[in-house]
């Protein structure tokens, strides 16, 4: 068994890969039939600030409790479903690293599902985004795509987010739809997690940075040997039950 780590602030990390995927997992679940297209909704985001700590694999022979769950995501913030604006995610993009530091991170850096973003530091704020491709949701085969600042885009995050939280106002002042969700993070996490044990999510790629010396940092060299997995056993009692 691996750690669901928690190096959320500097770089991708494996933990927040889980809850991002978690968000998108839990709408498709609760969507009603689409004929034509998999989901209306295929990103996830969520803070890094919101990633409290880690678990660690060897606590309860590997099983995860409510209560290290609980402790990763403490405030329970309702899941939101909006539409805003490719030009909107685009800005919610810049502001994860606006005040991002390198080799120290930042809160606000969003770990992601459905999004496969690069960032160049050596930009001023407000200019580091170098490339943004989004899964689609309207398709039978999901693939990524060059964002479009003139589409409209269905993402899945937290209220706090969604409320414009850490400054991320272009997730409201580009909204075109909101719709409130029937669970919080925590339990949509929670969720997920029971429906694909063993969990075997790793850092895969999804947030790379662009380091002075024009090579790649973070989450970008990563490949199918140096994943980072989680093997944790997760039965439904424990997660129920052992708090």
């Amino acid at each position: 068994a691996v750690e669901l780590l928690n190096w959320c602030r500097g770089e991708e990390c494996n933990i927040g890969n889980l809850i991002a995927d978690s968000f998108v997992y839990y709408n498709v679940m609760k969507k009603d039939m689409y004929s034509d297209y998999w989901t209306d909704a295929p990103i996830g985001i969520v803070q890094a600030g919101g990633i409290r700590t880690t678990i660690n694999e060897t606590d309860h022979d590997g099983y995860i409790t409510l209560g290290q769950l609980i402790n990763v995501m403490p405030f329970q913030n309702n899941l939101v479903k909006i539409t805003i604006s490719g030009s909107s995610l685009l800005e919610a993009f810049e502001q994860s690293v606006y005040d991002f530091v390198e080799n120290q991170g930042g809160s606000k850096l969003l770990q992601v599902s459905g999004v496969l973003v690069e960032y160049d530091l050596t930009k001023s704020p407000g200019n580091r985004v170098s490339s943004l491709l989004l899964r689609c949701g309207e398709c039978n085969v999901p693939k990524y795509e060059p964002l479009q600042l003139t589409a409209n885009y269905t993402i899945v995050t937290n209220s706090y987010l969604a409320e414009g939280g850490d400054n991320f106002k272009s997730l409201t002042k580009g909204l075109k739809k909101n719709k409130v969700l029937d669970v919080d993070d925590f339990n949509a996490t929670a969720t997920y997690m029971k429906s694909i044990s063993p969990i075997t999510t790793g850092v895969e790629g999804r947030i790379v940075f662009t380091s002075n010396n024009n090579g790649k940092s973070a989450g970008s060299n990563i490949n199918t040997q140096n994943y980072q997995f989680i093997i944790i056993t997760f039965i439904t009692t424990v997660l129920f039950f052992n708090i």
